[in-house]
This record gives structure tokens, sequence and C-alpha cells, in this order.
């Protein structure tokens, strides 16, 4: 099992957005994977809770408390993959937030291409970086064929990895979480490549193997599957 960390001291960096997209992308990947709010606030379960009982994507979700030590990740089920979605005060809690970074594979740390949010960003990426953590920055929130795209990359660049893929502001996105689903369940979604490019990065940065089932004439095939579970 491996976990994947959605964190940064800045709140509006689009943790939550990217938490519920990765792991939609990931399920209809094949991948057995499951969401986890540690966000007091509730904003990735309330999302969770939107879903219509008919959408064939199955993800397990789970709620704790940041506080808690990271024991948890022990008494879940087994899942292929970990998505957890944490809260912009993680410096609240630094012990309990070292912990569950000692416990990661891999930290995401999302940011707007703004000064005011890069900077609390590169603090956060020096922490995981003295956990001995893999992590990179994700920009989020883009402004299409904006310069500070690529001033924001050069300037991230100096401090920690940065995802090759940046995510567009789109309104379009947070339309699709209103009704519980993720940019990947929409047909034809604008945000869908982004996404989907940014899973692709995910997956092979953690090294995740890609789901292969065979067809009738015994030829493996990569698939995209779903199932829904209660």
């Amino acid at each position: 099992m491996k976990t994947l960390i959605l964190c940064s001291p800045k709140g509006g960096s689009g943790k939550t957005t990217i938490s519920r997209n990765i792991t939609v992308a990931a399920a209809l990947d094949g991948v057995n994977v499951a969401s986890i709010d540690l966000d007091p606030q509730g904003t990735l379960s309330n999302w969770w809770h939107r879903r219509p009982t008919d959408i064939v994507t199955d993800i397990p979700h789970y709620v704790f408390a940041i506080e808690e030590s990271p024991t948890w990740l022990e008494e879940i089920g087994q899942h292929d993959l970990l998505v957890i979605d944490t809260p912009p005060s993680i410096y609240m809690w630094p012990e309990a937030v070292k912990a569950l970074l000692l416990k990661s594979d891999h930290v995401l740390i999302p940011t707007q291409p703004t000064v005011d949010d890069m900077e609390p960003a590169v603090h956060w990426m020096d922490v995981v970086i003295q956990c001995g953590v893999t992590g990179e920055f994700v920009l989020n929130k883009c402004l299409r064929r904006g310069r500070s795209i690529s001033e924001a990359k050069l300037y991230l660049s100096g401090y920690g990895p940065v995802c090759p893929i940046e995510l567009t502001q789109r309104e379009d996105v947070h339309r699709a979480a209103a009704n519980g689903f993720g940019v990947l369940e929409i047909p034809k979604h604008p945000a869908a490549e982004e996404f989907q490019i940014l899973w692709n990065h995910i997956r092979q940065r953690m090294r995740l193997p890609q789901v292969i089932v065979q067809d009738i004439t015994g030829r493996d095939l990569a698939v995209n599957r779903s199932a829904r579970v209660a």
C-alpha cells in the first residue's frame, strides 16, 4: 500500500480539488484506491457524500483527526493507494504531521503561481525534504498563456521538483465537484486531459503498476476499470 499526501500551509491552494480528481483518475485506471480526509472542514468528505448512488467508480472513503498518530494507516482495509487530503493549518500539529510524512511515499504541494502562495509552499518543501520524503510542487489555478507560469516554475525549481503539468483555473471543475463527480467522470470535460496527465505522472513517479487484463484472444490489455461498492 502506498500513500500520497496533498499538503500545504496555504489555504486555497487546491489540495482538495486535486485529491478528489486524482482519486477518481486512479479508480478509473483500475487502482484499488481510497481517499482519506484529515481536514476538520470535511470538504473532501462532503464531496464524497454528494456522489450519486448509481455512479460506477468505487472510492472507499475514511475520515480521521489529523492530530491523531497515523496508526490508523494499519487499521484500514488493504488498498493499492491512499490519497490523503490535509487541512491548511498543518503547522498547528507539527508532530502529528511529521509522523504522517514519515509514513508517506510521496507528497504533492499545490500552489498558485503567486509569491504569496509560493513562499509558504517552499517553506513546506523544506520540511518534506528534512523528513526524507519525495515531494513535488504542483502549480494550480494557472491562467492560460500567462507568463507567470514559466516564472513560477523557474522560482520553484530552485527549491524542489516541479510537476511537469500545471492545472488551469477553470470554473467548471467546481461545477463537477458540486454534483459529486471528478472531471474524468464527465465526458469531454475541459479539465479532464490535465488531470489525466497529472495522474499518469503520479502513477509513474510512485511506481504504481498498471492494471492488466486479457481479452478473449488472450492478449494483455491495459484497462480503465471501475466498479461501485455501496
